[in-house]
């Protein structure tokens, strides 16, 4: 289910996406507007402090694990739908199985969901949505 956002409220979501992706950058001290945040955070001794509240849950809007990141003072949320935990547990998951496995694998979570923002993935909403194929390493536990 998507969200339809009117002019105001795509104006806030435009303008936090801008805020993050300009944290990231601030972090590494580029002032160019052309720049790779990637290669930005690779030569950098400076990186955006993220942080990853304990509030993990099933969002039955969304179908997915929702979990917070915040970066600076921008928060977000991130998305991991049920159909991603489906490929590492080899069924369908129920809601709870789902929790369980963010559980079981959230510090790789984490280090996707940083390397999602380090490389400007983030969704037109702001928010950012984790892929069976952001979590191919995992499948081998």
């Amino acid at each position: 289910m998507r969200l339809h956002l009117g002019n105001e409220a795509r104006r806030r979501v435009i303008s936090a996406k801008h805020m993050i992706l300009g944290l990231a950058a601030s972090y590494g001290g580029v002032a160019s507007a052309d720049y790779s945040v990637g290669a930005m955070v690779a030569s950098s001794p400076w990186s955006p402090s993220f942080s990853f509240p304990d509030d993990a849950h099933w969002s039955e809007a969304e179908q997915a694990v929702e979990f917070s990141v915040t970066v600076g003072e921008f928060e977000g949320s991130v998305f991991v739908p049920r159909r991603v935990f489906q490929t590492l547990h080899g069924s369908r998951p129920t809601p709870e199985q789902c929790v369980q496995h963010y559980h079981l694998n959230r510090t790789a979570l984490e280090r996707v969901v940083e390397a999602k923002v380090r490389e400007r993935q983030l969704d037109d909403d702001a928010n950012i949505r984790i892929s069976g194929r952001d979590l191919g390493h995992l499948k081998a536990r």
